[in-house]
């Protein structure tokens, strides 16, 4: 679909982009999600609405530029953190700290920059 990227300005053939990133949504814990395509007799292994509601927002190389960032936030949120000791609590839910020596702060300020402009 063509149109005007929202992230660029550009008019650009527009793909589905996450509104909110796949990486904040919790996967199944049985495994992925799939939409069966009757009429077509196909299995959909990436349906419109498994993770997330996508809309023609981005042109695909804005879209990657995007992808940059949630990307470093998935590695962080799904490897990395899960990994940390929690260092204090707060309310009784443990808290673990992230500090600017390990982790690239300023990504981290792009991606969460980059939710409120979604």
């Amino acid at each position: 679909m063509k149109g005007i990227c929202k992230f660029c300005g550009q008019e650009k053939e527009l793909i589905k982009s996450h509104i909110i990133p796949k990486v904040l949504y919790k996967f199944a814990e049985n495994g992925g999600v799939v939409e069966v395509d009757v009429k077509h007799t196909k299995i959909n292994n990436n349906p419109q609405e498994q993770n997330g509601h996508k809309e023609p927002l981005m042109c695909k190389e804005c879209d990657t530029a995007m992808g940059y960032y949630d990307g470093y936030v998935n590695k962080i949120l799904n490897i990395e953190i899960p990994k940390l000791k929690h260092t204090k609590c707060l309310l009784g839910t443990p808290c673990r700290s992230l500090t600017a020596d390990k982790y690239d702060i300023d990504r981290l300020h792009k991606f969460f920059i980059s939710l409120l402009w979604r």
